[in-house]
């Protein structure tokens, strides 16, 4: 029997592993905390709650893309954190 279990355990993990990648080359999003300075909207779809609709947030966004702007014309992390009020925490 543990060798059976340990089967489908194997044959689940390759299920998921498969679907996660089918979500990313999808471009759909697969679960987790929504990545900074995007925001959703979540409906009840089949029993669960799930996001539905996806965009910018408003205020985070546009700080986002600063950000990225500013490390790839070599700006220092430290010094970008420094600047939105953000410090090592200790």
């Amino acid at each position: 029997m543990a060798a059976q279990d340990v089967g489908e355990a194997e044959e689940i993990s390759e299920r998921v592993e498969r679907d996660v990648k089918r979500q990313a080359w999808a471009g759909e999003f697969h679960g987790g905390l929504l990545p900074f300075g995007i925001d959703g909207e979540r409906q009840i779809v089949k029993g669960k709650l799930r996001y539905v609709r996806f965009w910018h947030h408003t205020t985070d966004a546009p700080r986002v893309t600063d950000a990225v702007r500013r490390v790839l014309a070599g700006e220092s992390l430290y010094g970008i954190a420094k600047d939105f009020g953000m410090s090592r925490g200790r």
